[in-house]
């Protein structure tokens, strides 16, 4: 039986996820040179791009990145994002902890070319019980970073695959959910975000 979350009664929809069904073997590869792989238009000339590269090269208003609920930038996304945007940014993002998983917070972009950084918490307690990535996880932490874009008017976003690293989330798994997601904001959403950006690492060959 066909899993709920592949299932799509929407006319409008439908024409961008078959794109991106044909593509997304080509999108996890690892490899081909970092750039642009592809760009979805939408109405009222929103865009997502899938992107092949390093969060912190983004040119951007706001990044993502993609923590433990310590916000303690040690491993991963995370920790690219410190080295590259100086240790300011994890002096803003320790004054938050503990955040609740599921849920982002904002600090200045540091020494980045992006004017913040989204700090999405992917692992965690709630409750007292551990929180891993999931669905739903990512979905929760999309829709806060886009809360926090529309109070701050950021146009421009770049999302990490979130919890795939430490997380151990599927690759595969993330990008469906965050495609479906990006697309249904950026095809009805009134959020302001004009330009959303999926990024795939890699190292620069």
């Amino acid at each position: 039986m066909p899993s709920p979350w592949d299932e799509s009664d929407d006319s409008e929809l439908a024409g961008y996820l078959a794109k991106y069904r044909a593509r997304r073997a080509a999108y996890l590869s690892e490899s081909g040179f970092p750039g642009v792989m592809d760009r979805y238009e939408f109405p009222g000339g929103r865009i997502l791009l899938l992107v092949r590269g390093n969060i912190v090269d983004q040119k951007v208003e706001a990044i993502v990145s993609s923590n433990d609920y310590y916000l303690s930038m040690d491993t991963g996304v995370s920790q690219a994002i410190r080295e590259a945007g100086g240790f300011k940014i994890e002096e803003e993002a320790r004054r938050y902890a503990k955040v609740l998983p599921g849920r982002a917070v904002v600090t200045s972009g540091g020494n980045l070319r992006a004017r913040f950084v989204f700090h999405g918490v992917t692992l965690g307690l709630s409750g007292g019980n551990p929180v891993f990535p999931s669905r739903d996880l990512i979905s929760e932490i999309m829709s806060s970073c886009f809360y926090h874009a529309d109070t701050l008017q950021v146009r421009s976003i770049a999302f990490p695959l979130l919890g795939t690293g430490a997380g151990g989330f599927s690759k595969e798994t993330c990008l469906d959910t965050m495609f479906r997601y990006l697309s249904r904001m950026l095809l009805r959403g009134l959020s302001c975000v004009e330009e959303s950006r999926i990024v795939v690492f890699s190292q620069s060959p």
